[in-house]
């Protein structure tokens, strides 16, 4: 147990732990912070960056890395709670979902996507999540029979998503801005190692990775992608759960977004 004090948009730390008298189990390794976003103290030191669903948020600044999903015209794109953190929280939903797993071959991630995208709301207001396996260049999608395909290419992959949602046809063909949230394995990584059933193991490294491609086709498109083995399924009472970007042995293990602007995040050791 623990006493958690906040201090909004504070220049030193924006979270100060004190614990509890009396009270057992006391540790400074808790893993969320404000608003319940789970902290990432590699990007810019203790207490100052925490990872939301829907990107990153500076609580030094009181400011979200990537544009707001859903902006008031009266606030700056980049603005947290409407500037009020104590009369405000941020609730995921309001977006589309897109399934690219199997039914037959995908079976467990088919289901945990389901059931992740369920807590959605449904409504088009130009967020869409999409769930899928994938790595560094390209994604693997089910076609119309049910099969297990594969595309390499951005167009390719905007065809796709087509097929798959009317809203992602309709928004692109309106040339709507948009933010697609994907959680795609190693979409970002500029190299990452896989270890094979007999334990070996392979490094896959690429100049251009697959969200970069996206990112550079899909105009008027906000990207947030993974540059580690993204982490979902059900927990030990059944429920959907994400649990977030695992670091790889040659990735970073976050999400990174972008715009017309790339947002850069850096872990210690300066990579990228």
């Amino acid at each position: 147990m623990q006493l958690t004090n906040y201090t909004f948009f504070n220049s030193k730390n924006l979270l100060y732990i004190k614990p509890v008298k009396g009270l057992r189990g006391y540790s400074l390794s808790y893993r969320f912070q404000f608003n319940g976003q789970e902290k990432d103290d590699e990007v810019s030191g203790a207490g100052n960056t925490m990872t939301a669903t829907f990107g990153e948020y500076d609580s030094r600044l009181g400011r979200r890395f990537n544009r707001d999903p859903k902006p008031n015209a009266s606030l700056s794109v980049y603005s947290c709670f409407a500037n009020n953190p104590i009369f405000y929280n941020d609730v995921d939903g309001d977006t589309v979902g897109i399934n690219l797993f199997s039914k037959k071959s995908n079976k467990k991630e088919y289901k945990a996507a389901v059931a992740l995208l369920a807590k959605l709301d449904g409504k088009n207001d130009g967020v869409f999540v999409v769930y899928g396996h994938g790595h560094n260049k390209g994604v693997e999608y089910a076609d119309k029979n049910d099969n297990v395909q594969a595309v390499f290419d951005a167009k390719g992959f905007d065809i796709v998503l087509t097929e798959k949602s009317n809203e992602w046809r309709d928004d692109r063909k309106e040339k709507k801005k948009m933010t697609l949230i994907l959680y795609t394995c190693n979409a970002d990584a500029k190299n990452y190692t896989h270890v094979y059933k007999d334990g070996t193991k392979r490094n896959f490294p690429v100049k251009v990775t697959y969200a970069e491609k996206l990112a550079e086709y899909l105009t008027n498109v906000t990207l947030t992608a993974a540059n580690g083995n993204v982490l979902f399924g059900f927990d030990s009472q059944g429920n959907a759960i994400n649990w977030g970007v695992r670091n790889t042995l040659l990735g970073n293990g976050r999400m990174a977004t972008f715009g017309k602007l790339r947002v850069k995040s850096e872990n210690k050791d300066g990579n990228k």
